[in-house]
């Protein structure tokens, strides 16, 4: 069967912009002696957490709750983790309000511009872009709006269609 269909643009949008959400948060991770090792792994990690701590911070990052992360008893690892979940809510939400929980002003900011790029992306608004701070992410988001722009008209014009399905049986 020789079936065409039309690329769906909201899944090209949510793949690219939960990959670009993703990208901004390196996960620190501190060895099991507490300790934190070398490594981008564990930038910004605190020098001792405790193996509860670790697990209340991965509980809070897995269910997207800020308030998990007051059960932390180190200090910097309780505020990296209240940042990360607010950081992870804001993007998922696409809601800038979100972003001013978060302590940190270089994470804030990120956190700003990561939303206005994933709000750009879905109203397809090259204009949100500009209010991205980061230049490079910037132009990546005009880029990407212009090229979702330029895919629309393509598909609503009946010149981009998806190869036949090639999805096994089983998996329908």
């Amino acid at each position: 069967m020789n079936s065409r269909r039309p690329l769906s643009l909201l899944s090209l949008l949510m793949g690219s912009l939960m990959l670009l959400s993703a990208c901004n948060w390196a996960t620190p991770r501190p060895s099991e002696d507490g300790n934190s090792s070398s490594g981008t792994e564990n930038a910004g990690a605190p020098d001792s957490v405790s193996t509860e701590d670790r697990r209340t911070h991965d509980q809070a990052i897995a269910e997207q709750d800020p308030s998990t992360c007051d059960e932390i008893q180190n200090a910097a690892y309780k505020k990296e983790c209240t940042d990360r979940v607010l950081f992870m809510q804001a993007s998922a939400k696409t809601d800038a309000s979100i972003c001013t929980g978060i302590s940190d002003p270089a994470e804030k900011q990120s956190c700003t511009d990561n939303v206005s790029f994933n709000l750009a992306g879905e109203k397809l608004d090259e204009k949100i872009c500009l209010h991205i701070t980061n230049s490079a992410q910037k132009k990546l988001c005009q880029e990407s709006v212009k090229g979702m722009k330029d895919m629309k008209k393509a598909q609503a014009a009946g010149k981009l269609v998806l190869p036949p399905d090639s999805t096994p049986e089983s998996q329908k």
